[in-house]
Formats: structure tokens, C-alpha cells, sequence
């Protein structure tokens, strides 16, 4: 399930990536004219990926968000692999 989501899914993820690179330019990662750009750049498509969860949770993603953004999502599936298998 993990590689399957990682091939055809992702999009919350490039909603959080977008935010967090935002936040590291000191801008606001609720401004959907700031996240265009980056999600326009990291994925080739605008999409509707605003951001509207918590800014600690950007704040969380930025370590991840300074790399390369496959590296970044392929960081991101192991986290949540991880922490599936050890929630159950």
C-alpha cells in the first residue's frame, strides 16, 4: 500500500511541502498566491492544495521541506510507514 500510494497519490504531501518551503521564505503558508508558485515548480501543477492545518505542522515538515522534494516524499512515506506499523 505504501509503494502504491507513494506511485499514483501524494497530494496532501505537496500541500504540506509548498507551506513548509513558504514558511522557510518567511512568508504565509495561508496565502494560496505564495504556495502557487512552489507547487507549480515542485510538481509541475497547480492543483487545489491550500493550506489550512495548524502552522506547527508546517513548522514540522520544514527539516524535510529544505531537501528535494521526491527526497522530501519518499522521506515522508517512511515516516508514515513507520509510524503505521507501529500503531498497530
Amino acid at each position: 500500500m505504501a509503494f502504491l500510494s507513494f506511485d499514483w497519490f501524494g497530494q496532501d504531501f505537496r500541500g504540506y511541502y509548498a507551506a513548509a518551503r513558504v514558511l522557510l521564505i518567511g512568508g504565509n503558508p495561508y496565502d494560496y498566491k505564495q504556495l502557487v508558485p512552489i507547487l507549480l515548480d515542485v510538481t509541475g501543477r497547480i492543483g487545489n492544495n491550500p493550506y489550512y492545518y495548524p502552522p506547527w505542522f508546517a513548522w514540522f515538515i520544514t527539516p524535510i521541506a529544505l531537501l528535494p522534494y521526491e527526497i522530501s516524499r519518499g522521506i515522508w512515506m517512511i515516516f508514515n510507514l513507520v509510524i503505521w506499523v507501529v500503531g498497530l
